[in-house]
């Protein structure tokens, strides 16, 4: 066992622990016990290590959730809509703010410092290039722009039109030219040149999330304003397998292939087993369901979900419960 699962281990033993004191399960693990919650990042090299981006700042935790500090410096707004870890340098994170432009850290958010350039400032959605790290996609409220020097310096990638707001990237892992967007007027769309041109495909509701599948990337899944969507083609066709509306994140568990998370903005969270054709509902322990977002550790089986209100809960157990 390497260092790294050890600690591991030792880390989630004793999550687990303190959830059963007193024979009960504990309330929201924080930040605060009133946080809105609208960004969760998990270190991939060390998953007890978490960014939580919540209405009264970033915090950072190094147990799991056990203990939080602020992690803020530098930022200036207060609704921060996603949160991103360089995979190759864990100690570099990307945020996104809600009319505040981008922000990054190269300290594992110690420190942070705005991402220039000329894009609009209220940011829905990062992806980081699979090939290099240094090139990184920005969607925002109108358009999608992208960065060469890990996120210092932004211009356009492709101008839309003055509607559209690109809400959710995905970059296929696999065929890395590929990115798939959801956006606010067209729908799913997909782009086989890095984003430089973009195709629309049969997915046309308001498309807030869109997830491809590590295990199989030319399964793609889009959420959105109708429906929980699935394509096993990679965009060509799409049928629905889940119809809650309002969808805010789609997460998978690269260890218990198969499993796949979904959680919306006012139904909770969903779990599925067999890659997303059945659902069942999975909101035991939770005080709401209106939930922003979702992550899931690298290790697998350790899910969190950012909820409105009342912090972040997780769930040791693939869903079945949440403290």
């Amino acid at each position: 066992m390497t260092l790294a699962s050890t600690l591991r281990v030792i880390v989630l033993a004793s999550l687990a622990a303190a959830a059963l004191v007193s024979g009960s399960a504990r309330a929201t693990i924080g930040p605060t016990t009133d946080a809105d919650i609208y960004a969760i990042a998990i270190d991939p090299t060390a998953p007890w290590i978490l960014y939580v981006g919540a209405t009264q700042g970033i915090f950072k935790t190094t147990d799991g959730g056990q203990t939080w500090s602020p992690s803020g410096e530098g930022i200036t707004g207060q609704i921060y809509s996603n949160m991103v870890v360089d995979p190759t340098d864990p100690q570099k994170v990307y945020l996104g703010t809600n009319g505040y432009g981008l922000y990054r850290s190269t300290d594992g958010g110690a420190s942070w410092s705005h991402g220039e350039g000329s894009y609009h400032q209220a940011v829905k959605s990062i992806a980081i290039d699979p090939d290099q790290a240094n090139a990184l996609s920005m969607g925002a409220f109108r358009d999608i722009y992208r960065s060469f020097d890990y996120g210092a310096t932004w211009g356009p990638l492709h101008l839309f039109d003055f509607a559209t707001g690109v809400l959710s990237i995905a970059h296929d892992p696999v065929s890395t030219n590929t990115m798939y967007i959801g956006t606010n007027t067209h729908g799913l769309m997909k782009s086989t040149d890095r984003g430089y041109n973009w195709d629309f495909t049969s997915a046309g509701q308001i498309t807030t999330v869109v997830a491809i599948d590590p295990s199989d990337h030319s399964v793609v899944f889009g959420s959105g304003f109708t429906a929980l969507m699935k394509s096993t083609n990679a965009g060509a066709t799409w049928r629905t397998v889940l119809p809650v509306e309002y969808g805010s994140a789609v997460v998978f568990d690269t260890v218990n292939l198969g499993t796949v998370y979904a959680s919306f903005s006012y139904d909770g969270i969903y779990v599925s087993s067999d890659d997303g054709e059945s659902w069942s509902s999975a909101n035991v322990g939770l005080p709401t369901r209106q939930i922003n977002t979702l992550a899931i550790d690298s290790g697998g089986g350790v899910v969190y979900a950012g909820t409105e209100g009342p912090g972040i809960y997780v769930s040791y157990d693939g869903g079945q419960t949440w403290n």
